[in-house]
């Protein structure tokens, strides 16, 4: 029947030389209504994320970015999924709140944990080549 789309920003912080905030990560979430939503029981939204857009650079963001459609699509299928096992009922503004929600607290979380993972990895690669050069 109808879909909402919502374009959401995560955001990766720093700014291009130009001071846009153009290392944003953009997905967007999508709400389909079955026919009968909300009005017969148990009718649920039907939830998806893309990722449209996320900087190559450095390549930690865009394995977080996908780490984050999977992320995101789940909390978002859960709160649509409670609203439908306890009777339906509007599930739209719930669904686009936990995704804020989930930005607010979790990205931040998977952002760091990638970003941390790339600098242990980049050091064991120094020091590989280190040792490397020092066996000469």
């Amino acid at each position: 029947c109808c879909t909402v789309v919502r374009a959401l920003a995560l955001p990766a912080g720093g700014d291009d030389s130009a001071g846009n905030r153009g290392s944003d990560v953009r997905v967007e979430l999508r709400l389909g209504m079955p026919p009968d939503y909300p009005v017969r029981e148990g009718a649920g939204l039907r939830v998806s994320v893309e990722l449209v857009s996320s900087p190559s650079s450095p390549p930690f963001l865009r394995r977080a970015a996908l780490r984050a459609v999977q992320d995101l699509t789940a909390r978002c299928k859960s709160a649509a999924h409670e609203i439908a096992e306890s009777g339906g009922g509007e599930a739209v503004w719930s669904v686009l709140a936990a995704a804020d929600e989930w930005i607010s607290s979790d990205w931040e979380t998977t952002l760091g944990e990638y970003e941390k993972l790339a600098s242990r990895n980049d050091s064991d690669h120094g020091e590989v080549a280190e040792s490397a050069m020092s066996n000469r």
